[in-house]
């Protein structure tokens, strides 16, 4: 197990602005076993393995810096992540017909496939930019804030799902496979085979997107940057420019080798239990709400 489960869709009736994407330099990473649709993600699976698609716009982390009619994450803290109790702003962003609320519903379908299970999901209804009625059904799957349907998210809940959330971006918004791996159920076994075939570590991710001033934070494997670029996989080495130079992925921070900000691997999955922005020992508490990434 690990990252997604096999066979299930992450269903949605319409996906992130293909015209916004372009405008905006949207991010994300694809290779070779893609399988994407008009503008959907679709969990995918290989044998028996947790892995999961990642196409996450980092613009989509905080629509409202972009426009006030976009969705800051901080409007979800107060409720339940349900479409009767969320709040008049939060269904007004994810209604929007226009590209910042293409963004708004791309965080909260990932939310929920983070957070929910796969017996739960987020269904509403709304017009598009012609005033057609659409609705939206966004499937569960992970289950790392499977209480949020019934009650506020917790501290705990948010970390693990703001690091899934960061696990997920990707520079050039096209869907790649990745298994994800954490010190928590259901990331926190894998089997042999899963392990086999996704064997170069990528990083790890964690933070708090839901703070006032989100953290989001990603190290990585200095040894497989090469291999994580050449798969389209930016995020946690930098994107490379042209000049050389490298950009973060919207307000992820890149700290540096995972070896040096994280202890305590796992010596099956391989997976990291704490990471901390900093090396200055005890002056910042290592974060234990981490999700590792592993490659093919």
């Amino acid at each position: 197990m690990g990252g997604c489960q096999r066979g299930e869709s992450m269903n949605t009736t319409t996906g992130t602005s293909v015209a916004w994407a372009a405008v905006l330099c949207l991010f994300s990473g694809c290779t070779q076993n893609e399988a994407r649709g008009d503008g959907d993600e679709t969990v995918g699976q290989i044998d028996d393995a947790f892995q999961v698609w990642n196409a996450i716009n980092p613009n989509s982390l905080n629509p409202k810096t972009l426009d006030p009619n976009g969705l800051n994450p901080m409007d979800l803290l107060s409720n339940p992540l349900n479409p009767g109790t969320i709040s008049a702003s939060v269904m007004s962003a994810i209604q929007n017909p226009d590209a910042i609320g293409d963004l708004s519903r791309q965080l909260v379908r990932y939310l929920v496939n983070c957070g929910f299970d796969s017996t739960q999901s987020f269904s509403f209804s709304r017009n598009d930019f012609n005033g057609t009625p659409v609705h939206e059904t966004f499937a569960g799957h992970l289950g790392l804030a499977k209480d949020w349907e019934n009650k506020p998210i917790s501290v705990a809940e948010q970390e693990w799902v703001s690091a899934c959330i960061y696990s997920r971006l990707n520079w050039y918004q096209v869907p790649v496979m990745i298994s994800s791996r954490a010190a928590e159920a259901p990331l926190d076994t894998t089997d042999a085979v899963e392990r086999a075939e996704y064997s170069f570590a990528e990083g790890a991710f964690w933070g708090n997107l839901f703070l006032q001033t989100p953290k989001a934070y990603a190290c990585n494997m200095p040894q497989n940057a090469a291999h994580d670029r050449s798969l389209q996989r930016d995020c946690a080495v930098g994107h490379l420019n042209f000049d050389s130079t490298t950009s973060p992925c919207g307000i992820l921070q890149i700290v540096g080798d995972c070896e040096t900000h994280c202890t305590y691997r796992d010596s099956i999955d391989l997976y990291f239990n704490h990471c901390t922005e900093t090396t200055t020992g005890s002056v910042i508490k290592p974060s234990p709400y981490v999700i590792s990434t592993f490659l093919p």
